[in-house]
């Protein structure tokens, strides 16, 4: 794939980006690693391609945005997320909520 590529930074995004790309049959040309919102901004510029999470794409407050979006069944592209927090310690009403919100909505 010759077209530059963008990912988010923080080496886990990058490795399962790797194993789909590879389970796909191709190796990405990532030619840097950006934050969500300097990711936004390269794909509105045309600057690249990226492959994002759906939870990224669909952000009620990214305002309009004009992103050719493609839908990607095979390979498997679920990834795994973890959310932890400290036993016996403080847990805001804040925190429980967000917890419960995440256990809803994303299982």
């Amino acid at each position: 794939m010759s077209t530059p590529a963008f990912c988010l930074g923080g080496g886990y995004a990058s490795h399962q980006l790797d194993e789909i790309c590879q389970a796909a049959g191709f190796s990405p040309n990532i030619v840097f690693e950006v934050d969500d919102s300097l990711m936004d901004d390269m794909l509105e510029l045309e600057r690249g391609i990226a492959l994002l999470p759906k939870y990224l794409i669909e952000r009620p407050h990214s305002g309009q945005r004009h992103l050719k979006m493609l839908r990607i069944d095979q390979p498997d592209t679920r990834i795994q997320i973890g959310l932890s927090w400290r036993k016996h310690k403080y847990f805001s009403n804040t925190a429980q909520h967000f917890r419960n919100f995440i256990i809803e909505n994303y299982k």
